[in-house]
């Protein structure tokens, strides 16, 4: 089963990264995507800019400003909801964390839970 998350008029299908609204796909690349995935998972939570990289670009070497530009093109697509541009907050030479509406949907519970300490586990040193 896939991991779906709904927020506000949007839908990620984490397991296909693709992030829709409505039934719409929105045109997204898939590095965009996996950054929401990846803060959706934590939400509330601060995710340092390292572990983003790390899930986003494994084993290379990436400067900051593409994560900005991912960032912002993520911000772009979820401000087509009234305040979803704001749904990203920016924690200063920290990172960043979701603090928008997110619940996984019904039925998808354990793969989430499995998925998220899978990938915790991964990052927590980093954060």
């Amino acid at each position: 089963m896939a991991a779906i998350y709904t927020f506000g008029s949007f839908k990620l299908n984490a397991e296909l990264d693709v992030l829709s609204r409505g039934e719409q796909p929105l045109p997204l690349g898939r590095r965009a995507v996996v950054l929401l995935r990846v803060l959706i998972e934590r939400p509330g939570a601060p995710v340092s800019k390292e572990a983003m990289i790390e899930a986003t670009w494994p084993g290379l070497a990436v400067d900051e400003s593409n994560l900005t530009v991912q960032i912002g093109a993520l911000r772009r697509a979820l401000g087509e909801e009234p305040g979803g541009e704001s749904w990203i907050e920016t924690l200063p030479r920290r990172g960043y964390r979701f603090i928008g509406p997110t619940e996984p949907q019904r039925g998808y519970r354990s793969r989430l839970r499995s998925t998220r300490s899978h990938r915790s586990q991964s990052c927590r040193s980093k954060i």
